[in-house]
């Protein structure tokens, strides 16, 4: 059963029965579920639609500025292209010292994350750390937290 609908059969027993709703609001003809309570559920759902793309939108704020400290602290300008999702991969790679033509690998399947994990452990290298914490890459949230560290420790 889809998440709405099963959102609807979970709220109409009891929810809509003590709602105090305004006399002679029509009512949706699946389940008897009013207007006002599709419109209720509605606006949640774009509640939590908004705060997830708020949550992303910080979140590569965040990895992005992190990016643009690592390819500063390597001796790269990092430009522009550090703050556009696919295109900080060359200001990257540059910060670890491998040629740009390595993008071409993040586009294979597979080969894309050997090529991230090499990508992290050269750019822990170039920034004084152990090249193992490149690791961290596979970790839920990881990749932020690696950034983070390398972006702000000395």
């Amino acid at each position: 059963m889809p998440l709405p609908l099963t959102l609807l059969n979970w709220l109409s027993p009891d929810l809509l029965a003590r709602w105090n709703w305004p006399p002679g609001t029509p009512e949706v003809a699946v389940s008897g579920i009013s207007l006002m309570a599709a419109l209720l559920l509605a606006a949640i759902a774009l509640a939590a639609i908004c705060a997830l793309l708020t949550t992303l939108l910080a979140y590569h704020l965040c990895y992005c500025y992190c990016l643009k400290r690592i390819c500063e602290k390597a001796g790269h300008p990092p430009g522009i292209l550090v703050w556009f999702p696919i295109l900080n991969h060359f200001p990257q790679l540059a910060a670890a010292k491998l040629p740009g033509w390595m993008f071409l690998l993040y586009l294979v399947p597979l080969v894309s994350l050997g090529m991230a994990i090499f990508n992290w452990v050269k750019l822990c290298e170039v920034c004084g750390k152990p090249g193992a914490l490149g690791i961290l890459y596979l970790v839920p949230f990881g990749r932020i937290g690696l950034a983070a560290y390398l972006a702000f420790t000395d």
